[in-house]
């Protein structure tokens, strides 16, 4: 009888230490921290690059102060034909570089012809020819108009998404072997879940930049246009007025004037016309399409941001996963040791 109480007693106590050894494999013991750790990883918080806006210089334009003063003398010129000394001056400078053809030819430039200029048509052939012997001529240069066309700085942000190294994810490829591994498993899924979730609500913030900015970009570009229209206009309504006065003075005196000098200052008005219509509708046309390539710079400039910020928000999803394969394959292994111990 004793004998069996002995036996007995051995039995629970070894059934104790059993007990006790497993015990040491339970998670929520011994791998309370490491499970903790697991718990805790954290993806990185990106911040979004920002576009930076393509620079540009403004142009100008500053109509001939020559063509100016030629349209002030005409148009004092009396019904008798008396003509400003300073006007028989630049009627000789004409003379001097522009054949009797080419005079003609400016004198009997349509108002129709002119009207479709000023709407954007292109100067009848025997026209542009003229314009180009005058502005390469020092003697009519001043004709010209001073233009300064704007300039636009095309650089590009960089792509910091060249060459960036994304750590592989570590493969971890022990099966469960107790239910320590599979609170591991579940507390791992349950990391790697947020962390996805996190990546998923960071990249939508950096594509909700990106298009607003693509939005913004493009309202920039419309009101661009739009000022760049009304801007022209006052300069167009002005040139008319000063235009106008002048070739009604000078139809005023025709009869009194040799046709040869009629002629030619009906010439040197057409010309003065005809190369401010060009100049700037060529300055205004430039001036909307600097809008418009400035909106295509700033894009890419915004694509190019939100790639680097794709990218950034990518290496910190994957260190941060890494750090979850670290830390699961420690807990796995420490399960294991445990497991051997039970």
């Amino acid at each position: 009888m004793k004998k069996r109480m002995l036996s007995f007693m051995v039995y629970g106590l070894a059934l104790t230490l059993v007990m006790y050894n497993c015990s040491k494999g339970d998670p929520l013991g011994p791998n309370e921290k490491i499970m903790d750790g697991l718990k805790k990883i954290e993806m990185e918080k990106v911040e979004i690059e920002k576009s930076e806006p393509a620079k540009s210089t403004p142009g100008s334009f500053e109509a001939s102060a020559k063509v100016t003063e030629i349209e002030k003398l005409v148009a004092q010129i009396t019904p008798s034909g008396a003509i400003p000394a300073n006007l028989k001056t630049s009627i000789e400078e004409l003379s001097s570089v522009l054949n009797t053809t080419e005079v003609a030819a400016l004198s009997g430039i349509s108002p129709q012809t002119l009207a479709a200029m000023e709407s954007g048509a292109e100067a009848p052939a025997n026209i542009r020819a003229i314009l180009e012997k005058v502005a390469n001529d020092s003697r009519l240069k001043a004709y010209m108009n001073n233009v300064v066309l704007p300039t636009l700085d095309e650089s590009p942000l960089v792509d910091k998404t060249k060459g960036l190294q994304i750590p592989k994810n570590a493969r971890i490829t022990s099966d469960p072997l107790s239910q320590c591994l599979n609170n591991v498993e579940n507390q791992y899924n349950t990391t790697v879940t947020t962390l996805q979730s996190n990546r998923t609500t960071q990249l939508a913030q950096v594509e909700t930049t990106y298009q607003q900015t693509l939005t913004n970009n493009a309202a920039t570009e419309t009101s661009c246009i739009s000022t760049a229209t009304a801007r022209y206009q006052p300069l167009r309504a002005a040139a008319q007025v000063s235009k106008t006065a002048a070739a009604a003075a000078l139809e005023a005196a025709k009869s009194s004037l040799p046709l040869a000098t009629y002629t030619t200052l009906k010439a040197m008005l057409n010309l003065g016309t005809v190369v401010f219509i060009t100049q700037l509708n060529n300055f205004e046309t430039t001036d909307k399409k600097v809008c418009t390539q400035t909106k295509l710079v700033n894009n890419n400039n915004a694509l190019t941001a939100r790639n680097n910020s794709n990218a950034a928000v990518e290496l910190a999803y994957q260190n941060a996963l890494a750090q979850a394969n670290a830390a699961k394959a420690a807990a796995i292994a420490l399960c294991e040791e445990q497991h051997d111990q039970g």
